[in-house]
C-alpha cells in the first residue's frame, strides 16, 4: 500500500471512531461522577395552559432519561379511561392520550420518579397542569403517610381521592378514583389543581398496579376521617394517613395432639380471646355432650381436659372463637383416636420452668391440670436433694414457683413433681431451672408517662433483650447489660397487642411512640426511680430521674392535633 493509501486508511479509521463516540449516549470516561439530576427545559403544553386541544404531552430534558412507567412513575388525574402511551424520542418523553380529553377539565400529570439514563440521578417530583377549559382548578390536598411508629413516613403508598358521593360508607372496592398520586420517600404527597368539591381519601399499597383497591389483604392507609372539605378561606387541606395491614380473618385451628390419655393441646394461627370461648365435646353421634370446664390458654395454645378417652372418636366444638379484633367464627374439630401413638406427655411438655419478669417467679405448664388440693407434690431442690422454701400458685395447667431464698448461681437446682396426678406415686419428674448471678445484671425501675394520653399502654424496653411491661410502673430486677430504648404501644382497646385499623367499622390503627433517649444498663448497677416522659408530638422521651439532669420537654401544644382521636 502506497503512502497516500495509508493516509486515507488512517483517516477513515479516525472518522469511524469519532462517529462511534458521538453516537454513544453515555458520559465520557474519566472525570468526576455525574451527580446532577435531569432538568426539564420545556413542556408542551406549558404549565397552566388553558383551552388545551392536543392529544399528547411532551417533556424535554437536558439529558437522556429513563422512560417513566404509567401507574408507577407517572400518574394522570382525573384518571383516564384508557392508559396513555408513553414513549421516548431522544431527550423527550411523550405521553399520548388514547381518547379525547374531557371538556372544561383541569388535568394533572404527576411524575413521581424521573432518572437520567446513565447515573440514575433522580429529579424531584414534577407536576404539569393544564386545562381543556378557560380556568385552572386551584384546590389542593397535601399530607403525609405514616407507619405504625408515629412520625416515620412511608413511601410508595398510592393515594386515591374520590368524589365524596362515589365512596359512600367507605366503599371504594374496585372503584376508580377521581385523582391519584403516590407518597414520596419521606411519606409526603401532594394532590394539586383539584375541583372545589368534597372528596374522600384513602391509601393503598397498589400491588397489582390497577389504581384500585381490589385485594382485601392489600395494605391500607386511613386518615382520622376520610372526608375532605375545603373552607371558604383556604384552598389547601392537610391530612395524615396511617398505614396498616388489615385483619378481617377469624382465628383458625392449626392442629392438635395428645399430651396424655386425657389432655389435648390445640394450636391456633393467631392469638385468641379465651374468656369468651365456649368448648363442648361430644361423640360423633351427637350424644354424650360435655362442656369443657378445665382449660388453659397461653401463647396461641389451648390445653383442655378431655371427657373422652384418646382411643375414641369425638367432636370438639369451638363456639365464639375470636381474636382481639372481634373477628369470630364457630369451628368444629374432629378428634381422631390415637391408639398406636404414645402421648406426648413426657419428657414434660414444650417449655421448662422459665423466669418471668412481671411475676418474679418461675412459670411452666403441665400436661395435666393441677390444683393445690391435689395429690401432686411440687418442690425445689438443690444438688444435695434438700428442699428449699418456696411459694406456689396453681392455675389450671400453669404453675408459678417463687423461691423464698436467694439461689446460689454455683449450685444446680431442679423442680421435682410427683404424685398420682402426674404418674405413679413413686415417680418423680425433674425440671432443671436456670439461676442467675445477680452481679451480672443491672436493675431498672421507675415510671412511664405519655403526655396527652390517659388510656392503657404497653411499654417495651428493647436492647440486648426485650422486656415488656403492661403498667406505668416498672421494676426490672434482672436486666442484661446493654443499651436500651423505650417504645410505648398506645393500647386504646386494652387488648395488649397492636390493633390494626379497619374500614368497617372505620377506625385508625393503634400507634407506637418511641423515645429518642437511650438507657445504658450496666452489670451490678441499680437504675432506680427513673421517670420517663414521652411527648408524642415531639417524639422524644425525657428522663427526669435522679442523676439524669434536667432535660428539655413539656406538655404538647394545645393547638396541636390530637394524635389519639379515633375516626368516626
Amino acid at each position: 500500500m502506497s503512502n497516500p493509501q495509508k493516509v486515507v486508511g488512517l483517516l477513515l479509521i479516525v472518522i469511524i471512531s469519532l462517529l462511534a463516540s458521538c453516537a454513544q449516549q453515555g458520559n465520557p470516561s474519566g472525570g468526576p461522577p455525574d451527580k446532577t439530576p435531569p432538568v426539564i427545559v420545556d413542556t408542551i403544553p406549558l404549565q397552566k395552559t388553558l383551552n388545551f386541544e392536543g392529544d399528547e404531552v411532551v417533556l424535554k430534558f437536558d439529558e437522556y432519561v429513563k422512560a417513566p412507567t404509567y401507574g408507577q412513575d407517572l400518574f394522570i388525574s382525573p384518571l383516564l379511561p384508557e392508559p396513555p402511551k408513553v414513549s421516548m424520542s431522544g431527550k423527550k418523553v411523550k405521553v399520548a392520550f388514547q381518547e379525547k380529553l374531557l371538556e372544561n377539565t383541569t388535568y394533572v400529570l404527576s411524575f413521581t420518579e424521573i432518572k437520567d439514563l446513565n447515573a440514575s440521578n433522580k429529579m424531584n417530583a414534577f407536576t404539569l397542569a393544564f386545562s381543556t377549559g378557560d380556568a385552572i382548578d386551584s384546590m389542593e390536598v397535601k399530607g403525609r403517610v405514616e407507619g405504625t411508629t408515629k412520625g416515620k413516613g412511608v413511601e410508595d403508598i398510592t393515594l386515591l381521592l374520590f368524589d365524596a358521593d362515589s365512596a359512600i360508607g367507605n366503599d371504594f372496592y374496585g372503584k376508580k378514583p377521581a385523582y391519584i398520586t403516590k407518597s414520596n420517600k419521606d411519606g409526603t404527597f401532594t394532590l394539586p389543581y383539584l375541583r372545589h368539591t368534597a372528596y374522600r381519601i384513602y391509601g393503598i399499597e397498589d400491588i397489582d398496579k390497577s389504581s384500585t383497591y381490589n385485594l382485601p389483604t392489600e395494605v391500607l392507609a386511613l386518615a382520622d376521617t376520610p372526608l375532605i372539605r375545603f373552607s371558604d378561606t383556604t384552598n389547601t387541606v392537610e391530612v395524615t394517613l396511617l398505614r396498616f395491614i388489615p385483619d378481617a380473618r377469624a382465628p383458625a385451628i392449626n392442629g392438635y395432639n395428645w399430651l396424655s390419655d386425657s389432655v389435648l393441646r390445640i394450636t391456633f394461627n393467631e392469638g385468641i380471646v379465651s374468656d369468651s370461648l365456649n368448648l363442648v365435646m361430644r361423640d360423633t353421634l351427637g350424644q354424650d355432650t360435655f362442656p369443657i370446664s378445665i382449660a388453659t390458654y397461653i401463647d396461641r395454645q389451648l390445653l383442655i381436659k378431655s371427657p373422652f378417652p384418646r382411643d375414641s372418636f369425638s367432636v370438639l366444638s369451638f363456639l365464639n372463637l375470636r381474636d382481639s379484633l372481634g373477628n369470630a367464627s364457630d369451628s368444629l374439630l374432629l378428634v381422631r383416636p390415637r391408639r398406636a401413638r404414645k402421648p406426648d406427655m413426657f419428657p414434660l411438655f414444650h417449655q421448662k420452668p422459665k423466669w418471668t419478669v412481671d411475676s418474679n417467679a418461675y412459670m411452666w405448664m403441665m400436661p395435666v391440670p393441677i390444683q393445690a388440693s391435689d395429690t401432686a407434690f411440687v418442690s425445689l431442690v438443690d444438688t444435695a436433694g434438700r428442699a428449699l422454701p418456696t411459694s406456689l400458685r396453681f392455675d389450671g395447667f400453669e404453675i408459678w414457683l417463687s423461691p423464698d431464698t436467694v439461689l446460689d448461681p454455683l449450685i444446680s437446682y431442679e423442680v421435682h413433681i410427683s404424685g398420682e396426678m402426674v404418674g405413679e406415686i413413686d415417680t418423680v419428674f425433674r425440671y432443671p431451672i436456670q439461676t442467675f448471678v445477680k452481679e451480672d445484671f443491672g436493675t431498672f425501675s421507675g415510671t412511664v408517662k405519655v403526655l396527652g394520653y390517659e388510656g392503657p399502654f404497653v411499654v417495651y424496653f428493647k436492647g440486648k433483650e426485650e422486656y415488656v411491661i403492661r403498667d406505668s410502673v416498672f421494676n426490672l430486677q434482672r436486666v442484661a447489660p446493654g443499651t436500651y430504648k423505650v417504645s410505648v404501644l398506645l393500647d386504646l382497646d386494652g387488648n395488649g397487642i397492636l390493633t390494626p385499623g379497619s374500614l368497617s367499622p372505620y377506625r385508625l390503627p393503634e400507634r407506637m411512640v418511641e423515645s429518642s433517649e437511650t438507657f445504658s444498663i450496666r452489670a451490678n448497677w441499680d437504675f432506680e426511680e427513673q421517670q420517663i416522659v414521652i411527648d408524642p408530638n415531639a417524639k422524644v422521651a425525657v428522663p427526669t430521674g435522679p442523676g439524669t439532669g434536667p432535660k428539655a420537654g413539656g406538655p404538647p401544644d394545645g393547638n396541636a392535633p390530637n394524635p389519639f382521636r379515633r375516626g368516626n
